[in-house]
């Protein structure tokens, strides 16, 4: 007679919110053997987020599977990567993280919201000099997280910029703070600092879910570095 194969099938039920769901180690707790074709239904339910805790890390990885296994998700819920973390001065932003990362062909149904991460807000900082030697440096706005599972953090600009005035330097507060991500969207950024009529850079807002973050812009000629926003996962 004709010989067939059978396939074990697994039933995966994501009933909470999770991070970083590794199918195949999960196929390997239920039994599988970790060579043989599988089949395998994963399920999240409604209102649950199946996320990740960093950008480098998808919230579902799927490795590759022995010929003829069948991995189908059905997604009832939010599958979403990590925000990226908004550029600052002297830093870079960071890109958003991966919803799904697979090297299996998968089946799909989803009901409900599949993302990756929002990369981070870009920014920028401009200087003037004036003819006391120093600078008067109102420091580039930093930029705003990316949308996210885990959302990105805005970018901490130093409290203080320098402001020249004569022969001294003075310290003035800075406030040009980028704000964190959500779940859904990108962080928002404050006005730019202005000092003796001098405006600096404002921050790019972060990237919402599967977008990447906005650039930052420059208000005038007086530019001292620009840092990129980070792209989606």
């Amino acid at each position: 007679g004709k010989c067939v194969e059978i396939i074990d099938s697994y039933q995966i039920a994501i009933r909470s919110d999770m991070k970083n769901l590794p199918v195949k180690d999960e196929l390997m707790s239920q039994g599988w053997d970790g060579f043989k074709p599988v089949k395998a239904e994963i399920t999240i339910a409604s209102s649950i987020t199946l996320g990740s805790d960093t950008p480098t890390q998808p919230a579902i990885e799927v490795p590759a599977l022995a010929d003829n296994s069948e991995i189908i998700i059905i997604n009832n819920g939010y599958i979403v990567g990590a925000g990226g973390r908004g550029a600052a001065f002297g830093t870079l932003a960071y890109d958003g993280g991966t919803a799904i990362s697979t090297h299996t062909p998968l089946i799909i149904n989803n009901l409900g919201v599949i993302g990756g991460g929002g990369g981070g807000g870009g920014s920028a900082s401009a200087v003037k000099q004036d003819n006391c030697y120093n600078a008067c440096q109102p420091l580039g706005g930093g930029g705003g997280g990316g949308a996210g599972s885990a959302p990105g953090k805005g970018a901490i600009v130093p409290d203080k910029v320098q402001v020249c005035s004569g022969a001294n330097l003075y310290g003035v507060g800075g406030r040009n703070h980028g704000y964190d991500g959500t779940l859904l969207e990108g962080g928002g950024v404050r006005s730019p600092y202005t000092c003796s009529g001098f405006t600096g850079a404002t921050g790019g807002k972060g990237g919402s879910l599967g977008e990447p973050g906005l650039p930052a812009i420059l208000h005038n000629s007086y530019s001292q570095g620009i840092y990129p926003p980070g792209h989606a996962g």
